[in-house]
């Protein structure tokens, strides 16, 4: 997990040369010297940041000793301010802001945890005056949701209720088994019903892509997965399982607006870091074990 975060860090430090205008070849991503994401989207690097600051949170303990506490709290640092003014994610704001209402959540008293519940909004509301970035995005969904009521489609956003609207289309006639696996884009044709479409291959939203393709029963094996996690995320050690049950509500907060297990990359990250946690939570468990055997 120590080697992830180093891995991940580099990606980290790769995006600020890119925006300080420093050239940096390994930087794959054919954007990456306008998007400051070197290796993937800035929408994934954003999210995949907001990951990295829950699992380093948690574990702080263990990350302080390795390198003493101001590094620790630079590293923290740098991928909030990274995700907040420099990624422009949408998705990676949501992201780091539910990571960081997790972390405020666990550190204030239990006498004062309903106060969490405005912790998302003052952050937003904060957010929306300090950062252009974060001012700019959230405007624009305004101006999308616009464009789209009045018929166009070319944006971001409106793209998105799109595909939601004609994803509900499709499932209203195979509600149960729906259209098998990898057909989104042919249930989406069909719910056109000879009008003119977008080209798609996903919906953009996890839930609409597995009920489409797989039904209700899809969705419901989706959710059990979900709550599965969970469950086991409830038997381990503290600090594994306050960063699982964060990195948790993210994957499926973000699964509202994008098919993270669906894309080469992220779906990848997700599953890595559920693993990771699973593991280094499960061993102090597993050595009662053998010590008793």
């Amino acid at each position: 997990m120590t080697i992830w975060v180093y891995g991940q860090f580099f990606v980290l430090l790769t995006s600020y040369l890119l925006w300080l205008g420093i050239p940096a070849p390994w930087a794959l991503e054919p954007s990456a010297t306008t998007s400051y994401a070197p290796y993937s989207s800035y929408l994934e690097t954003s999210i995949m940041s907001s990951l990295m600051v829950a699992v380093l949170w948690f574990f702080k303990d263990h990350f302080t000793n390795k390198w003493g506490s101001w590094i620790f709290y630079l590293t923290i640092g740098l991928p909030i301010f990274n995700v907040f003014f420099i990624l422009g994610g949408r998705s990676g704001f949501l992201s780091m802001i539910l990571v960081l209402t997790f972390i405020i959540s666990w550190l204030i008293s239990k006498k004062y945890r309903g106060f969490v519940l405005l912790v998302p909004f003052l952050l937003g509301f904060s957010l929306f005056l300090a950062s252009p970035k974060f001012h700019d995005r959230v405007l624009s969904v305004y101006s999308d949701v616009s464009e789209f009521q009045r018929g166009k489609i070319e944006s971001s956003q409106a793209i998105r209720l799109e595909f939601w609207k004609r994803s509900v289309q499709a499932i209203v006639e195979k509600p149960i088994i729906g259209y098998g696996v990898g057909s989104w884009p042919l249930a989406y044709q069909l719910a056109l019903k000879g009008e003119v479409g977008l080209k798609a291959d996903s919906p953009h939203q996890q839930y609409f892509l597995w009920w489409v393709e797989g039904g209700t029963i899809a969705l419901l094996c989706l959710i059990g997965i979900f709550i599965a996690i969970y469950k086991d995320a409830l038997t381990l050690e503290e600090p594994a399982r306050r960063a699982l049950i964060t990195v948790l509500a993210v994957l499926c907060v973000v699964s509202l607006m994008n098919c993270p297990l669906e894309g080469a990359g992220i779906a990848e990250y997700f599953c890595f870091v559920i693993a990771a946690l699973l593991c280094v939570g499960t061993r102090p468990l597993q050595a009662q074990i053998l010590h008793s055997q």
